[in-house]
């Protein structure tokens, strides 16, 4: 009976820590109202310059590789590649990961562009603007369009073959 009762504190007691731990992202006094605030996910930089773009693109660029970034005055420009063995789909996921994380959940990024080649002679670009976000400002993809789909829908999207 005493082993139960300490086993509920300890459990209790838990609990409670993480609820109130779940309410610390809400007290962050750059938060806006119409902004998402996660709160099980850790606070990563919400500005990205120069000197934290390395470190922001290798936690969002996974299958691409990086070939040339830059950012300066809210602008992020990307030229990246693909290996062969990645699918289209998910070179078009990942460029919707990379855009979202730049525009939702950074403070200073307001465009995107980015370059992608792909094998051969293809290539993709996307300029993504924050303006763009108008009908999906969490770029929730509440439709559930392909991801394709999703980037010409909602950006400038264009697939080149050179």
């Amino acid at each position: 009976m005493q082993l139960a009762r300490h086993l509920f504190a300890s459990v209790f007691i838990s609990v409670m820590i993480a609820a109130l731990l779940s309410l610390v992202p809400s007290l962050d006094q750059r938060a806006l109202p119409d902004r998402e605030i996660p709160v099980f996910h850790p606070f990563r930089e919400r500005v990205v310059t120069e000197s934290t773009l390395v470190s922001f693109l290798s936690g969002h660029a996974k299958v691409m590789r990086i070939i040339q970034a830059d950012v300066k005055e809210g602008r992020l420009w990307l030229s990246l590649s693909v290996p062969e063995t990645v699918s289209k789909n998910r070179v078009y996921e990942e460029m919707l990961h990379v855009i979202r994380n730049a525009l939702i959940y950074t403070d200073n990024i307001t465009q995107v562009r980015m370059d992608v080649q792909l094998t051969g002679d293809q290539k993709l670009f996307v300029e993504a603007k924050k303006e763009d976000l108008a009908q999906d400002p969490g770029m929730k993809n509440s439709r559930n369009l392909p991801p394709k789909k999703y980037l010409q829908e909602q950006f400038h999207f264009q697939a080149v073959t050179q």
